[in-house]
């Protein structure tokens, strides 16, 4: 009776943080602008055969985003990142939480390695389930329209799913899935970080309240961190979602001309984004160290306030929902 009882207040435990996570992810609707000039920087390799224009810095991407597409441009995969994060969190928040509870967690007594390796497990299958919508929002997100005449929302992610599937085969949507994988360490450190630091200033269990340091700026401090940490992991896989071809995909493209602007950017590929290290290597050897760095400003500007927004919505939902 008492397992039972200790299930069923498990899984209970694990929606009510999975709802909260959801809740969460309303921040991803605000900084979306910021998420669509990040991806543009992380892209920006400088190569002969990137669709992108040359951006140099923040306001200067910023400029030529308008100027050339319009206040669109800004919002492009708006949806899909909600979607992307919406579902993430859900995965992530629920098995944090039926994790922490088979782990018997506490934030006052408990090891501070228990949260790493409660976040790993959950980060790994968040990213098994998700990977595919990150990468349709990382091609919204870099898909450069300066014709005018654009598509709708729902058309341009249908057209980029059905581009993705007919022209590179299912496995594309899973690119960039082994840095991915790695970037599960983030949860790691993001939640390591957040726990202890609620435990050293914030939250005290017993007292099922705060202190005057909020979740906003704790929330904002662990994100950041992990954030600047994994940066140049982010970035190559960045590089790797989007359309860029190996020497064995260009020739069969080249072969089948399956479509003069794929056939094209395929023969004109001397920069590949395939393996981790090949695609460390390429950033290293044509752009320095800084080619790591890339985009890392607007990420920090857009992630202190939306982390900051997620938690403290992570937490009241939490509390309302007790």
């Amino acid at each position: 009776m008492a397992e039972k009882n200790s299930n069923a207040i498990s899984e209970r435990t694990g929606w009510k943080t999975a709802c909260s996570g959801f809740a969460g992810s309303i921040s991803a609707f605000i900084f979306h602008p910021l998420e669509n000039l990040k991806l543009r920087l992380q892209a920006n390799d400088g190569m002969s055969n990137n669709h992108l224009p040359h951006y140099r810095g923040l306001v200067n991407t910023a400029k030529i985003m308008y100027q050339t597409e319009g206040m669109v441009s800004f919002f492009r995969g708006v949806f899909v990142n909600f979607l992307g994060n919406s579902s993430a969190n859900f995965i992530f928040f629920y098995m944090y939480a039926v994790e922490k509870r088979r782990w018997n967690y506490d934030r006052e007594t408990s090891p501070s390695w228990v949260p790493a390796i409660i976040s790993l497990e959950s980060g790994v299958v968040a990213c098994l389930i998700t990977n595919p919508i990150w990468t349709v929002k990382t091609r919204l997100g870099l898909h450069l329209n300066t014709q005018g005449k654009a598509l709708s929302g729902f058309g341009l992610t249908r057209k980029i799913v059905t581009d993705m599937w007919s022209k590179e085969g299912p496995t594309s949507f899973y690119r960039g899935f082994p840095a991915a994988c790695l970037l599960s360490i983030y949860g790691v450190i993001q939640m390591t970080c957040y726990e202890n630091l609620n435990k050293l200033f914030g939250y005290k269990e017993s007292e099922k309240s705060y202190k005057k340091i909020s979740p906003f700026f704790i929330g904002g401090i662990s994100k950041c961190l992990a954030s600047t940490l994994l940066h140049p992991l982010t970035l190559v896989k960045t590089r790797q979602q989007k359309q860029r071809f190996s020497t064995k995909e260009a020739q069969r493209i080249i072969d089948k001309n399956l479509s003069e602007e794929v056939t094209k950017a395929a023969k004109n590929a001397d920069v590949y984004y395939v393996t981790i290290h090949d695609s460390a290597k390429s950033i290293f050897r044509n752009e320095g160290m800084r080619g790591f760095y890339k985009g890392l400003s607007p990420n920090l500007i857009r992630i202190f306030p939306s982390s900051g927004v997620f938690f403290m919505i992570y937490e009241a939902m939490l509390k309302f929902l007790e």
